[in-house]
């Protein structure tokens, strides 16, 4: 019911200022979230390269946005300028005031918006974020980007104040004025879906199965590193040979349940699928651990360098590339990978860190690493070999150990910007290996080696939260509406494999995998068994990692036959054992 003397232009009024205040929050909150790239070529103390670098990398995944978001801009723009037209209109002179000026200001933001940020966007590399020169045509182009995001930002700040004020002016108590509690309602709200306007490009419901941590936080696990102790025993012909006939018994099951309908036929792993990642020497390579190249470390003649990081640090930059480039020539040669096809097994697992795509910060990590990550995988094609990559490190690091490339504090989960920087890696990677000439040959890309899921809930939740994130990135990694065939690998993060049921369902999510690493070094009580019950502790797993292939398709990416941890700086540099 309308209040005494109300008229038509009294119930349109509040109607249109409502539309136009939630139009325009929900573009600002798309302008506000740039600011996570903004600040740093305009505000940050000292702006350097790896500032625009990471200004760069933001706009690269905004580029991927597609057309829907542009026009869902555009069409929230028009409708903006619309109902402003609208309410000058129908106020007349009365409106000039402030729906004159609102129309100024919109006007300014969408002529800042096409002339400034739309043209700069054009003078930005950005199929390639991560290895573009930065010259002063990019460096120009960001801080023209940022500049102009501001005035946008700005203008529109300035139509919701103006709208609030109007509404506020023109206020009567008259039984249509909880429709102004209610704009403002909805122009809070509208603030949520623009701060989700800037994920990668995905497909359709690839962004809407987010799920929350469990609210009960797992026991802590003692420190752990990557692990291979072989002795004379296991490392003997007559072991080798004992594994490929296992393979081979394997291969023939998998076969039979193919056949009776009971496994993933569209799995893109052969059925003699065995991981052999660390086999003797084999890791180590593209991504530093003490244990496996102490020779290494202790040429460094100095104690606080413990990982990668505080390597290169320690030497600095010539120094630590000169001897890299040293170790990465000859860890690792074609004759290894001939030996691992001749012994019968079929896939290797390689790591890689992220720094060797993206260095920032002040990181004094060196690069040169994804040269050689393209050359293993010519060899594994020439000895029929196939490969799945693994992204090691992350930024911040996902768990504190020396493999991750800094040991010590967790802080991946802390930081958006390390999460979005472990994505643009994942999407470099995914983007090359689904070209034709890798098709069969890296069939997965692990998004993330060994989360600390048991460091905390957050820790878990931004871990669950990246998996869906990286999910188009990988699979739909170019333009192309044809998904890659390379299946996304994620780690159980320490949680119990029962944990992951009913997470990115198959049904909505093909091509995803589960990997579990086993250990049985890393507490007491495993070093404490005896070698019977270490093997049928092993065996007991069958029927538990059985279940899990009824959820995700199950692999154990990382296992070792070492019975203790006493090889020197296994657990870390100058850290102890248990044994």
């Amino acid at each position: 019911m309308s209040a005494p003397g109300s008229t038509s232009r009294d119930l349109l009024n509040p109607f249109l200022s409502g539309l136009l205040s939630l139009c325009s929050s929900f573009l600002l909150g798309a302008f506000v979230v740039h600011w996570l790239a903004d600040y740093r070529t305009l505000w940050s103390p000292e702006v350097v390269d790896s500032s625009f670098r990471s200004s760069l990398i933001w706009y690269s995944h905004f580029s991927g946005a597609g057309s829907w978001y542009l026009g869902t801009l555009g069409g929230l723009c028009g409708v903006a300028i619309l109902s402003t037209i609208a309410k000058l209109i129908y106020a007349g002179v009365g409106g000039m005031l402030f729906d004159g000026a609102t129309l100024m200001l919109l006007s300014s933001a969408l002529a800042v918006y096409t002339t400034n940020v739309h043209a700069a966007l054009a003078f930005l590399p950005l199929q390639n974020p991560l290895t573009a020169p930065l010259d002063v045509t990019v460096t120009d182009a960001l801080r023209s980007i940022a500049s102009a995001h501001m005035v946008v930002a700005v203008s529109l700040t300035g139509v919701l104040s103006l709208q609030a004020a109007q509404s506020y002016s023109e206020r009567r108590p008259v039984d249509y004025e909880p429709m102004l509690p209610l704009s403002l309602a909805l122009t809070a709200f509208a603030l949520l879906p623009a701060s989700l306007a800037h994920l990668p490009p995905s497909i359709p419901g690839a962004n809407v199965h987010r799920r929350s941590s469990s609210s009960t936080e797992s026991p802590a696990l003692p420190q752990k590193q990557d692990n291979v102790f072989f002795s004379k025993e296991f490392t003997s012909p007559s072991f080798l040979a004992n594994v490929v006939e296992q393979v081979a018994e394997n291969a023939q099951l998998l076969a039979a349940a193919l056949l009776a309908g009971k496994a993933d036929p569209a799995f893109p792993l052969n059925l003699t699928q065995i991981i052999l990642p660390n086999l003797k020497k084999r890791a180590g390579w593209l991504v530093l651990e003490s244990y496996m190249t102490p020779s290494l470390f202790d040429a460094v003649g100095n104690s606080s360098a413990v990982d990668e990081y505080t390597y290169c640090q320690s030497l600095g930059y010539n120094e630590a590339l000169n001897r890299l480039q040293a170790h990465w020539s000859s860890w690792i040669v074609e004759a290894d990978i001939a030996a691992i096809a001749a012994a019968g097994l079929n896939t290797v697992r390689i790591p890689i860190g992220y720094w060797a795509f993206d260095i920032s910060g002040g990181e004094p990590y060196v690069q040169g690493q994804y040269p050689w990550l393209l050359t293993a995988i010519g060899w594994c094609q020439t000895h029929g070999i196939r490969v799945l990559v693994d992204v090691h490190g992350a930024p911040g690091s996902q768990n504190g150990f020396d493999n991750s490339g800094r040991r010590g504090a967790v802080t991946w989960h802390t930081n958006d910007l390390n999460v979005k920087r472990t994505i643009a890696v994942v999407h470099t990677l995914a983007t090359e290996f689904a070209k034709p000439q890798y098709n069969g040959i890296v069939t997965s890309l692990q998004l993330l080696n060994e989360p600390a899921g048991f460091y905390s809930p957050d820790l878990l939740s931004t871990y669950k939260n990246f998996a869906y994130d990286a999910y188009s990135p990988v699979r739909y990694p170019t333009t192309s509406s044809t998904a890659s065939p390379v299946t996304l690998s994620l780690h159980d993060a320490f949680e119990s494999l029962e944990s992951w049921t009913n997470f990115m369902p198959t049904s909505s999510f093909p091509n995803v995998n589960i990997d579990t690493h086993i250990y049985t070094i890393f507490t007491e009580d495993g070093i404490a068994m005896s070698q019977a019950d270490r093997i049928q502790s092993i065996c007991s797993m069958r029927p538990y990692l059985a279940k899990s292939q009824g959820n995700l398709w199950t692999t154990v990416g990382e296992w070792s036959a070492a019975t203790t941890d006493c090889a020197v700086s296994l657990n870390g540099r100058g850290i102890g054992s248990r044994y």
